[in-house]
Formats: C-alpha cells, structure tokens, sequence
C-alpha cells in the first residue's frame, strides 16, 4: 500500500477539518503503526509541492494547504489512479479559507 493510500484512508473521516502536518502524520501513523513517519509528507500531497505524489496539484491532492504547516483535509479527492497530468492549481488564501467551526456556525 502507498503512503498515498495511508493517508487517504487513515484521514477520510476528517474532511473538511483543518490539521497541522503534524496532526495528520499522527493519524497516519496511528492506522498504520509499521508507517515511517519521516516518509510521510503532507505536502507531497497537496498544492505547496510541485516534485511530489502525483496527486499534488491535481484534483486528486488529498489536502489544500492555507499556511505554513496547515492543510483542509479535501473532501473526496478523485481516485490518484485517475489523476490527470499536473496542473497548476492556486492554493487557497489563508484569509479565504473556510474552517470547520466557521462553517457549521453559517449553517
């Protein structure tokens, strides 16, 4: 199994949230004990990386990063497998970005 697929499966129940690279290496390495933790790199697969996972700047990417070290778990990213050739794709503002508790506050 990828750290890709690691990571997809140990954070699916935190989309939306927004984590430090710190929390979501926890979460990993929590589901999966044998995981290296120094392999582990969020930004890998995200928008702040352009030589990671094949996923990061694509709609595969598992995180949107919104500042240093924090990354908004993507709801249902598409299957890595079906990730289209990089693209660029602007990272979301850190003043744009929508929070967890700012969004069940509107709702």
């Amino acid at each position: 199994m990828s750290n890709h697929e690691k990571i997809a499966i140990a954070i699916a129940s935190h989309a939306g949230k927004t984590l430090s690279a710190k929390e979501i290496v926890a979460l990993a390495v929590a589901r999966y004990p044998d995981a290296n933790k120094s392999s582990i790199l969020v930004a890998d697969h995200s928008t702040s990386n352009v030589t990671g996972c094949k996923c990061a700047h694509t709609d595969a990417r598992l995180f949107d990063r919104i500042g240093q070290s924090q990354y908004v778990i993507r709801p249902n990213p598409a299957p890595i497998g079906n990730a289209p050739k990089r693209t660029k794709v602007a990272a979301v503002p850190a003043d744009e970005a929508v929070t967890v508790e700012q969004e069940t506050a509107t709702a």
